[in-house]
């Protein structure tokens, strides 16, 4: 059997989390904010630091391992204080089936400790990573993804309009650490590029999969947050696109009745929106991983591979097990 991405890479995500471990315990001096920085470092999965592990080495950089480790660990500092204010916007209580610590210590210490990581992930990179590409500036273009997470809310008229919202975000997020890994491996200017595209297009194919976990209540929250927080999200937009009788707005931006969200998830599978929003989704992983494979070493591209197979293994299997339940065979 494959082995699971996360699995195969346990040992690199453990240097990660040790990395980090350590540094809030002997740089945070105040126990709440620890306690909040601490929380997601004991359960983030770390994907965009183990993915920054493995294309430095297989793009020929010449970091050591223990060097990457902590790349990898800057990298991933500095992105979580993203998380940290997503928490405050959507009021997530709970992420990955644990509490974010938001309703105990409220969104001032949260945005404390977000830019506690902001600062200190850069710091770090700067320190002892010794790098701040001029392509982290220009690709992770702060004000631009500001404006994409306060237009998640607003009324999107395209499944196009959604991807691009995306793009902004989740693809953005992905392609900093695919350029800031072949930027610290010495690469061209036109790998450099190119591998900010391949980022992207993964990036976009982990929203659209996540997306998918969370309308059938398998992303550590309640099913359908999104939904419930106003936004149609990828799924419903073909949905409204395949059957616009059907009132997807109805559904939008209020606790749904178990009622309400059974009728909704029928309309999801009966009209192929899912399978619609899964093979959408199949399409980006396969230009991320289609692209990547001559650029990096073959231990590298295997990696990236393994992920991306994961990811729709995984949906697929989400998608079955929630057919057979609510009997749409």
């Amino acid at each position: 059997m494959r082995r699971d991405f996360f699995e195969a890479n346990k040992a690199v995500r453990t240097a990660i989390a040790k990395h980090l471990r350590d540094y809030v315990n002997k740089e945070v001096h105040d126990n709440r904010i620890a306690e909040i920085l601490l929380k997601r470092i004991n359960s983030s999965a770390f994907l965009k630091g183990t993915l920054c592990y493995h294309l430095h080495g297989g793009l020929g950089g010449r970091f050591s391992r223990k060097r990457r480790a902590k790349l990898a660990s800057a990298l991933e500092l500095y992105f979580s204080h993203t998380a940290y204010i997503d928490n405050v916007i959507d009021a997530h209580y709970q992420r990955n089936g644990s509490t974010t610590l938001l309703r105990e210590y409220g969104v001032n210490n949260h945005l404390l400790a977000a830019l506690w990581a902001m600062h200190h992930g850069l710091k770090l990179l700067l320190k002892d990573v010794k790098c701040v590409p001029p392509q982290i500036i220009t690709q992770y273009e702060y004000d631009k993804v500001v404006l994409a997470v306060a237009n998640e809310n607003e009324a999107h008229s395209s499944a196009s309009d959604i991807i691009a919202l995306m793009s902004e975000i989740y693809g953005r997020f992905t392609s900093t650490a695919f350029i800031l890994s072949a930027y610290t491996a010495n690469a061209s200017n036109a790998t450099v590029r190119r591998l900010g595209k391949i980022g992207s297009n993964l990036g976009i194919g982990i929203a659209i999969a996540e997306e998918i976990k969370d309308l059938l209540g398998e992303h550590g929250r309640s099913r359908a947050y999104e939904a419930e927080l106003g936004r149609k999200g990828l799924v419903l937009q073909f949905l409204q696109e395949e059957r616009p009788s059907f009132g997807v707005q109805a559904h939008l931006g209020h606790a749904l009745s178990e009622t309400e969200y059974r009728h909704l998830l029928s309309a999801c599978y009966q009209s192929g929106a899912l399978q619609k929003a899964r093979e959408t989704m199949v399409t980006y992983l396969r230009r991320c991983t289609r692209s990547l494979r001559s650029v990096v070493s073959s231990d590298c591209f295997h990696t990236v591979k393994t992920l991306a197979s994961g990811m729709v293994e995984t949906v697929d299997g989400l998608i079955e097990v929630h057919r057979s339940g609510e009997g749409m065979n």
